[in-house]
C-alpha cells in the first residue's frame, strides 16, 4: 500500500492542494496524519472511493415525454409586468417541477 501526499493527491484527483486540504478539513476526503505537525498521505482507495462517490454520469437518459412546454421569454416579461414578481416566481416553480 503506496500513501500519497497532498500534491500527489491534488494531481491524481485534478485540483489543487489547496482544494484537497477543504476537502479534509470538511470531512469529505479521508487521511492519515503521519506525525504531530499534520502532515497527511492519502491512501488511493480513499481517492477512489471519493470520485465514486461524487462521479456525475456524462450522459442521464432524459424522459422526453415528462418535459413541459418552456414559455417564450416574450411571455414571461409580460407576464412580470402585469402581475408582479409573485407571479414571475410561480411560473418559474412550475418549470422546474
Amino acid at each position: 500500500m503506496s500513501l500519497l501526499n497532498v500534491d500527489e493527491a491534488a494531481l491524481y484527483l485534478r485540483i489543487t492542494p489547496k482544494a484537497v486540504h477543504r476537502l479534509c478539513k470538511g470531512q469529505k476526503l479521508a487521511y492519515i496524519r503521519v506525525d504531530d505537525r499534520g502532515t497527511r498521505r492519502f491512501r488511493q482507495e480513499d481517492l477512489d472511493a471519493y470520485i465514486s462517490a461524487n462521479c456525475v454520469p456524462a450522459h442521464v437518459p432524459v424522459d422526453k415525454s415528462a418535459r413541459k412546454p418552456i414559455s417564450s421569454p416574450q411571455r414571461r416579461v409580460e407576464t412580470a409586468g402585469q402581475a408582479g414578481k409573485g407571479s414571475l416566481r410561480e411560473e418559474i416553480r412550475q418549470l422546474c417541477q
